[in-house]
């Protein structure tokens, strides 16, 4: 069964499972997701109704950090937990300035990747797979990304909202070294993460442990263990700020509840 955007009843293979990406589509105000992500969604949301601004606000900050990379000359993208792929999504955005660009959309939900690859269609400079961001030999040695992009050029890695889903125990910051590693030189990297900074304590703690029953892991951490993460990508002039902080425009909410970075 493939996910529509008029918002689908039931999900493929009698599955019960929710999804972050699409608990996260819905909190955002989308359609790609089920009722049990609804039901998850909004039981979060009771718990911290900060959430919503957080999903707004991070689609946001992908989308101003995707067109100003692309403003200066970036013009491949590998947006590592894409989740569910809304419209407008990357592609989109950086192909109003660089109508070449190529992006390759990257998650472990099934369902999301079967989405995304039909949002990516037959064009030849998009592409979608399966994989685990742990896994970055399987990430970056993908044949779908062996074919999309080329390696030995600057890449902008996007993991917006993703880097929260590793426990301490997956190592998310060797992780970030590793993929720093592995990518040309001149690549940059947009990260953002859910920061406990501005939200109650017993709110993260109960939200937390919804998501856990669900078999989602979302762990908050604050700007300096955010910082801390980032290993050898150094943070750009405008630094780690709150998404709605990072080069702001007319669109930006009053709060985020989470930082962003654009690093090199």
């Amino acid at each position: 069964m493939a996910i529509t955007d008029s918002g689908p009843d039931q999900l493929p293979g009698g599955s019960d499972l929710p999804s972050l990406a699409r608990v996260y589509d819905y909190v955002a105000g989308g359609t790609l997701n089920f009722p049990i992500d609804r039901t998850v969604g909004q039981h979060i949301l009771s718990l911290v109704p900060a959430y919503r601004d957080f999903a707004k606000e991070n689609r946001k900050f992908l989308h101003r950090a995707a067109a100003f990379l692309a403003d200066s000359g970036t013009d491949q993208f590998l947006d590592v937990g894409a989740g569910m792929v809304a419209d407008p999504g990357v592609h989109t955005i950086v192909r109003r300035i660089n109508p070449n660009a190529r992006v390759v959309y990257v998650d472990h939900d099934p369902i999301a990747v079967e989405h995304n690859r039909r949002v990516c269609g037959a064009d030849e400079r998009l592409g979608a797979f399966h994989a685990d961001l742990r896994d970055v030999d399987g990430v970056l040695g993908h044949p779908i990304v062996r074919d999309r992009l080329d390696l030995d050029r600057p890449i902008g890695l996007i993991m917006a909202a993703v880097l929260h889903c590793l426990l301490e125990e997956d190592k998310p910051g060797r992780l970030l070294i590793d993929y720093r590693q592995a990518l040309a030189p001149g690549s940059r990297l947009v990260a953002s993460h859910v920061s406990p900074d501005a939200l109650p304590v017993d709110q993260l703690a109960e939200a937390a442990a919804t998501y856990a029953r669900s078999g989602i892991t979302v762990i908050a951490r604050d700007h300096a263990d955010f910082a801390a993460l980032l290993g050898p990508w150094q943070p750009d002039d405008e630094g780690i700020r709150s998404l709605h902080q990072w080069r702001p425009d007319q669109n930006c909410g009053e709060a985020s509840y989470a930082n962003g970075v654009l690093a090199h």
